[in-house]
């Protein structure tokens, strides 16, 4: 059963909390959409808000405010970071709700969120944009959770397989003009690749995958965060990114992306992730990336 219920969260009135018998969400309507909480029920927020920014709303500047939000790719100053500072509207749905933004004046796009808590300890998001516009657009829609300080984001990779029998390249990592792969918070390992967030980094790190095992992981002493998607046979924004990672010293961001579309006057692009939120994994396993790997995917 889905309780849904109407709460003032961090001074943002009218927020919507969704929760069952395991999970909860809020999100915000005086802005957004914005999923500014997720957690076991009653429990520790594992997204981060920001506290310079937390209960404000209107104004034409745009805002992190935190949470995970909906963008549209590839990243552009104007019309990526359109400010989501006005109310949306809610409709309840049987399991959820639908959250949506107002067509966006410069852009001509609509975002919208729709929720459905699934089982117990799931929930899928389905994020859509629609182009309102009187002429075609390409983009593809971006989906962000910006997770609180002090975890590890877990990023697989594909099995190992033999050269003999594989000569074929399996795997592209997309690169930024400020990645640096010898800063610390990176760590390679057989089958995956661990990124820590660190409250005294003094620079961002970001990198894209083009494949990946159809999910991703941020790791927390309040729990294990983990988002699957759906990999495509189509371009993808970034030189390819399925997914990406993002962390400077406030965050750390996981990032999925739908394909590329020409996005004709009236249609609609459409993105889903499913979350499940797990215990968290003990310091001693996050030592044997393997296993973490393992214990991730015998709980999908």
């Amino acid at each position: 059963m889905v309780n849904i219920s109407e709460i003032n969260y961090l001074g943002w009135p009218k927020s919507v909390k969704l929760s069952n018998n395991v999970l909860e969400l809020v999100i915000t309507t005086a802005v957004g959409p914005r999923i500014i909480h997720f957690s076991h029920l009653e429990g520790e927020n594992l997204f981060m808000v920001d506290p310079q920014t937390a209960g404000i709303q209107g104004g034409d500047t745009f805002r992190l405010y935190g949470g995970h939000r909906l963008w549209r790719a590839p990243e552009d100053r104007e019309q990526t970071y359109f400010p989501d500072n006005k109310p949306i509207t809610f409709s309840p749905t049987v399991n959820g709700g639908r959250f949506v933004a107002p067509i966006e004046p410069t852009t001509h796009l609509q975002k919208e969120i729709e929720i459905a808590l699934e089982d117990e300890n799931s929930v899928v998001i389905t994020h859509r944009i629609t182009n309102y516009a009187p002429y075609p657009q390409e983009l593809a829609a971006w989906a962000l959770s910006v997770m609180r300080p002090d975890g590890v984001a877990v990023l697989p990779l594909p099995d190992l397989l033999s050269h003999d029998e594989h000569l074929l390249p399996t795997q592209t990592f997309i690169l930024w003009g400020y990645t640096n792969l010898a800063d610390p918070r990176w760590r390679f390992h057989t089958g995956c690749l661990y990124l820590w967030q660190d409250e005294k980094a003094t620079s961002p790190q970001k990198i894209g995958f083009s494949n990946g095992r159809g999910w991703i992981a941020y790791c927390h002493s309040f729990g294990t965060f983990v988002k699957q998607y759906l990999i495509e046979d189509k371009i993808y924004p970034d030189l390819g990114a399925v997914t990406e990672v993002f962390t400077d010293h406030r965050m750390l961001e996981l990032e999925t992306l739908s394909p590329l579309v020409s996005l004709e006057s009236g249609d609609t692009v459409q993105h889903l992730e499913r979350w499940l939120l797990l215990e968290p994994i003990a310091d001693e396993l996050l030592d044997t990336p393997q296993e973490v790997i393992r214990w991730i995917e015998s709980q999908l």
